[in-house]
């Protein structure tokens, strides 16, 4: 563990992590939705705290990304660097990985290059929908000043 007291680590490792039989290093001292706590080496999470350990710091725009999906655990081996946005997408349930994940709009239509525009704020469109959404506007205006010049 790079740089860091191995005295302090492995006494660390000794009292607060329970190993099991997926390779996963639970924290097993205080938990705050679902990750390790630990108040020292300047971070307040346990799993930065054992990447920093065997890999180092962390660079400023990355955060550590649990490849087996489980926060509590601190395995080197389960953690690595990731940008915030891999982060989100990959490895979770959260809504955005789940729409990230979404091939066709809700219409059916397929999400693909010719198909999709994105959005500055990285949300999807579909530009088939979004025609015919067009289409039924003006169809209606039209409709609208028809019915306007009778009244």
């Amino acid at each position: 563990m790079a740089g860091y007291n191995k005295r302090l680590s492995d006494n660390l490792h000794d009292h607060y992590v329970e190993d099991n039989d997926t390779g996963c290093w639970n924290w097993s001292h205080s938990i705050d939705a679902g990750y390790g706590q630990f108040r020292r080496c300047g971070t307040k999470w346990a799993h930065r705290v054992y990447y920093r350990w065997a890999h180092g710091e962390l660079p400023a725009d990355m955060v550590v990304d649990h490849m087996c999906m489980n926060r509590a655990c601190v395995n080197p081996d389960h953690l690595r660097a990731v940008d915030w946005r891999t982060n989100l997408i990959e490895n979770s349930t959260n809504p955005c990985a789940i729409n990230a994940a979404k091939t066709h709009c809700p219409q059916g239509h397929e999400y693909s290059p010719e198909n999709t525009y994105v959005q500055r704020s990285g949300w999807r469109v579909c530009k088939s929908c979004h025609a015919e959404y067009y289409r039924r506007k003006r169809a209606e205006k039209k409709v609208e000043a028809q019915i306007g010049v009778l009244v």
